[in-house]
């Protein structure tokens, strides 16, 4: 593109009154020519819609609750740019966040850009630790990806309608229509533009999110298999280590109730995950401080606790509960016969 594409930029939002006026200001301070915002309201509850009304925005209103990506489709179907540009109601832009993202559609082949997130807009212990944990899983990304972040993405509108748009589902969409996407073009991955949020301040909220979001993970590596060997943004070749040792520290310290002796495998369950993770810790120790990294190194204890309450969720519904179906038919279908 030799010109300066028009840009659509679509925010969905679902009970974002504390935080749309600020996303929707950031993104008007954009120094970038040419681009409209829309703000599709998914059935807010909490007067997020009648402040986003008074401000300069196209504001697209759903009559009934049907989730971020069926709310970034509609707003897609009144967008007038040539690119398609997403954020969140809870995440603010840089002034030049729109420049970044259209200057990587001057290569033909490319078809999306994503990236990560810039900083906090809310700086207690809990949202530091998502913020670097975010970034130290994403910190060796390739410049081609398969997925894409729907907080901080854009595409070639052509493409996103090709595809279909995201499917209406509440966790998982963006990494699947990243998938198809990458099919059809390049997507880049742009550390150098990210977007600002406000991360989740309590602990239950956050372990409820992550839950959702590791079954939504593992449903895809379920039902598709060319998943397996797709670049994404949250692959972590520790993964697997991290949650076995996670299960051990949690049996141990469940049976030391029982059997006392296992206080001394606690301790040492403890130490070598702190080992597997000492390059976190001596990551958050460089960008913060040593206190502030050992404060927040429990929480990867509880993040690990959710993804594996996610995975079995996961197995149940799509592994298990299938064959059970299929075993009681097959039993009825004998029974008929």
């Amino acid at each position: 593109m030799a010109h300066d594409p028009t840009v659509s930029v679509i925010v969905p939002m679902f009970n974002a009154a504390r935080t749309i006026r600020g996303c929707v200001m950031s993104i008007l301070a954009c120094d970038y020519p040419c681009f409209e915002i829309i703000v599709v309201d998914d059935n807010s509850s909490d007067g997020s819609a009648s402040i986003a009304a008074g401000l300069p925005c196209v504001l697209v209103r759903l009559g009934t609750q049907l989730g971020p990506g069926a709310a970034r489709n509609e707003g897609a179907r009144c967008a007038i740019g040539e690119i398609l540009a997403f954020t969140d109601a809870d995440c603010e832009v840089s002034r030049d966040w729109l420049r970044k993202l259209t200057n990587a559609f001057k290569q033909d082949d490319v078809g999306g850009v994503t990236g990560g997130y810039a900083g906090m807009l809310n700086k207690d212990l809990l949202a530091v630790f998502q913020f670097y944990d975010t970034s130290f899983r994403q910190r060796n990304m390739p410049q081609n990806i398969n997925a894409c972040i729907a907080s901080n993405f854009a595409c070639r509108k052509v493409l996103f309608e090709e595809i279909g748009g995201f499917l209406p589902q509440y966790r998982g969409e963006d990494t699947q229509f990243g998938f198809a996407l990458s099919e059809r073009a390049k997507i880049l991955w742009d550390r150098s533009n990210g977007v600002f949020h406000h991360f989740r301040k309590q602990v239950i909220p956050y372990f409820m999110n992550q839950i959702s979001w590791a079954e939504a993970v593992v449903k895809i590596f379920l039902t598709d298999s060319s998943a397996i060997g797709k670049q994404c943004t949250w692959r972590n070749h520790e993964i697997i280590t991290h949650l076995f040792l996670t299960i051990l520290i949690w049996a141990c310290l469940i049976e030391a109730a029982w059997y006392p002796a296992l206080y001394g495998a606690l301790f040492v369950f403890t130490f070598i995950y702190a080992l597997v993770n000492i390059n976190f810790i001596i990551f958050v120790a460089r960008e913060e401080c040593i206190f502030i990294s050992l404060k927040i190194f429990p929480f990867l204890l509880v993040r690990n606790t959710a993804w594996l309450f996610g995975i079995a969720k996961a197995i149940l519904a799509y592994v298990v509960q299938p064959r059970l179906t299929t075993g009681r038919k097959r039993e009825a279908t004998r029974s008929s016969s």
